[in-house]
């Protein structure tokens, strides 16, 4: 092998290098940064919706507990029967 071709091979060597990790960094932090924006937006979004089912749930709870009934709760809430009868047993489960 000549020293020419010793020469190509060494470049071409550091040059492949140096490609795999510039293009490996700003792949992965490409990446990270798509992968944290989406993860936070679905953990925000996942969050926000358990917050408001948990203040539905306390809201309905306090209704029963003062004597309402399931039908008076639905008309007031505006929610429908059936999910006010699932969160009230839900509730009441969650007390034993």
């Amino acid at each position: 092998m000549s020293a020419i071709d010793e020469y190509g091979e060494r470049r071409c060597k550091k040059g492949f290098e140096k490609g795999f990790k510039k293009g490996f960094k700003k792949g992965f932090e490409k990446g990270f940064k798509k992968g944290f924006e989406k993860g936070f937006e679905k953990g925000f979004e996942k969050g926000f919706k358990k917050g408001k089912n948990d203040i539905i749930r306390k809201i309905i709870a306090n209704m029963t507990n003062s004597g309402m009934k399931p039908e008076e709760i639905s008309i007031k809430t505006e929610i429908d029967l059936k999910t006010i009868k699932e969160i009230i047993n839900k509730n009441e489960q969650d007390k034993h």
